[in-house]
């Protein structure tokens, strides 16, 4: 098929550029901004839509910016770096609120925090390199492949990361075989790498430690206080830790809580590895107790478990406040529209940025108990 030339009008919430041809027909094209004009090769097509990739930018959009990694397009990493960081917000934004509706949650006179990234670049605190002795390469996959190109820093890494690159160079030329090295800023500042371990090997962490203050405040600001907080999925208490003093008690529940409970942590704070549902299952009755809740369950939501999960809520300690927490749109939307139905409504929302230069984004909303009669 020959090329086709569009104009690009939007940018989707998944990251492409959309164009819409006479027919009617919307073609998503990776890599393009509002405005250009472009010649592109559709690789799919379906009875709706079809994406497409640039052949050649006939037309540049006076909203381009010039990404500042090298290797911008060619790594599976960033999509966003020719936008600017004001677009990449807005289409982020837009893009939950076009979720929320879809699920048939109403946001009209709810309050909803904007909490853009400060610095769109430097601020990764882990990634995970590849490489291998035979040809010396150290650096990332090629987008859509497992091909690994090699890089001298990465632009969205923070700057003790890029400052160990060469000491880690030079350490993968004494393997003997292909090799995975993750490498992390602990909280102390400090670069640290392990080798062919599981992802996160060193515990996990928010990657944006300046947009997790944000993000920790937010929930600070609107949990309130009472005499238990239950934090579940709560891993290591990135949200939980910080409101000792807001609650007489706190149990933070996750399959993988730390080995050892932090030193600085009160008695009253309390780590259990279990599934949520199994723990909540087995919990005794507390409704006598003023509860509060964090949920900030993996990508897909609280998916099957919903049912579970809220009926357990409700029947063994009647939160009076809920703040869910999301990393993928569409599960948040649908979850949120769950405990509408529950008999909750929706008091604030918060739209959180963690990962400029990509479309991830985190979504927030605070839930109160018995607001819809």
């Amino acid at each position: 098929m020959n090329p086709i030339t569009v104009t690009i009008h939007d940018v989707a919430r998944g990251g492409s550029g959309v164009a819409r041809l006479e027919s009617g027909e919307i073609v998503f094209v990776p890599f393009t901004a509002p405005g250009d004009v472009v010649s592109v090769n559709i690789t799919e097509k379906t009875k709706t839509y079809s994406h497409g990739e640039i052949v050649e930018i006939l037309q540049p959009s006076k909203d381009r910016v010039v990404p500042l990694c090298p290797s911008f397009t060619k790594c599976g990493g960033c999509t966003w770096q020719h936008l600017p960081y004001a677009l990449q917000f807005d289409v982020k934004k837009r893009g939950v609120l076009q979720a929320l509706k879809r699920a048939g949650v109403k946001t009209d006179g709810i309050e909803i925090d904007e909490m853009p990234a400060k610095n769109g670049y430097f601020y990764r605190n882990r990634i995970q390199l590849r490489g291998s002795p035979v040809d010396q390469s150290l650096g990332f996959y090629e987008k859509h492949s497992t091909k690994t190109f090699t890089i001298d820093d990465c632009k969205i890494s923070r700057k003790e990361i890029n400052d160990a690159l060469p000491k880690i160079r030079e350490e993968s030329t004494k393997l003997t075989q292909p090799f995975k090295v993750e490498v992390e800023v602990n909280e102390e500042g400090i670069a640290r790498w392990t080798w062919d371990r599981k992802n996160a090997a060193f515990g996990f962490r928010q990657v944006n430690d300046e947009q997790n203050v944000v993000l920790q405040q937010w929930v600070k600001t609107n949990i309130g206080t009472g005499d238990m907080l239950l934090d579940l999925y709560g891993g290591a208490g990135n949200l939980s830790r910080q409101l000792v003093s807001q609650f007489n008690e706190i149990h933070c529940v996750d399959t993988s809580v730390p080995n050892e409970k932090p030193h600085e942590l009160p008695e009253s704070f309390t780590f259990y590895r279990a599934s949520v549902v199994w723990w909540i299952q087995n919990a005794p009755q507390n409704k006598n107790f003023t509860t509060a809740v964090i949920l900030d369950p993996p990508r897909e939501g609280l998916n099957v478990d919903f049912a579970q999960i809220e009926f357990g809520l409700s029947q063994k300690f009647s939160p009076e406040t809920i703040i869910l927490v999301g990393c993928d749109a569409d599960s948040f939307a649908r979850d949120t529209f769950r405990f509408t139905q529950k008999g909750y409504s929706i008091t604030r929302m918060g739209v959180l940025d963690l990962f400029p230069q990509t479309p991830h984004v985190e979504t927030l909303a605070v839930f109160k108990k018995n607001a819809i009669k």
